[in-house]
């Protein structure tokens, strides 16, 4: 990534940086990221934790609402 930012910076001297999505574009090469708790293609050592059902016992325990769930409403003070 930095030979391809540093060959881009002397290709374009004097104009200015490259977006964001050009940039992710190159270091993705050209693949689109993984969306939101889609697994990876190859796990490695990789070891999943969140969103899990693991996860959800966690954040109910802590009082807070699971990922699949909406929050719970407060009860009205009297």
């Amino acid at each position: 990534m930095l030979r391809w930012r540093l060959a881009e910076r002397g290709a374009r001297a004097g104009a200015p940086p490259l977006p964001l999505s050009a940039e992710l574009c190159a270091l993705l090469h050209g693949e689109a990221p993984r969306g939101y708790g889609e697994m990876p293609a190859e796990l490695g050592l990789y070891e999943r934790i969140a969103p899990s059902t693991a996860w959800d016992k966690v954040r109910r325990a802590a009082g807070m609402h699971t990922s699949g769930e909406p929050p719970k409403p407060k009860p009205k003070p009297k």
